[in-house]
């Protein structure tokens, strides 16, 4: 995502049972759907790190150790209609 190390910036995850978007600044970044992977569908907890596997490239060990700052966290439950 352009521009995603400056500033602060807006993320988000929607998860349903077939599918996670993920969302940067309200524009969907990603998608992962239930063909691809299994969806988790039992009760879990909310982990902000700034872990990242090898889909996010060769780490720059110069610039660590890293952080974030979280100014807050909203987690919300869809009800249906």
């Amino acid at each position: 995502v352009p521009g995603v190390y400056e500033g602060y910036h807006i993320f988000a995850l929607e998860w349903t049972e077939d599918y996670y978007r993920f969302y940067v600044d309200g524009k969907q970044t990603y998608e992962i759907t239930s063909e691809q992977v299994d969806i988790c569908r039992v009760p879990t907890h909310l982990k902000l790190t700034v872990e990242a596997g090898n889909w996010a490239g060769k780490c720059d060990d110069s610039k660590l150790p890293d952080g974030i700052l979280v100014d807050y966290v909203k987690v919300y439950k869809k009800i249906d209609n």
